[in-house]
């Protein structure tokens, strides 16, 4: 079921993956997904990396990726960009104390 919502929501949701052809009967949708909606998931999916790089957490491989993959479709959008951007050095691997 998340996969299901996670998909949905990266194709209706996303102003940057809307086909044009959809934009009149998403568009509405689609900008207020990704003002009201997408930030407050955001905030909870931070939460949960946050617990699990600090060994608080479990998350199980499938539920990591669809997070990143959550990331990686909402990280255009402004008002998502503005959330990830403070985290994005801790949420990058890095080799040696430096990003890679």
């Amino acid at each position: 079921m998340f996969s299901m919502c996670l998909e949905e929501h990266c194709t209706f949701g996303n102003p940057s993956q809307l086909p044009s052809l959809m934009q009149k009967e998403y568009g509405i949708f689609t900008e207020d997904f990704v003002t009201t909606f997408a930030p407050e998931i955001f905030k909870v999916y931070l939460h949960q990396v946050e617990l699990f790089f600090s060994g608080q957490a479990w998350l199980g491989k499938k539920f990591q990726y669809q997070i990143f993959q959550f990331f990686t479709e909402y990280i255009e959008p402004k008002p998502t960009w503005i959330l990830l951007k403070p985290h994005v050095d801790s949420l990058l691997p890095t080799r040696n104390g430096v990003n890679a």
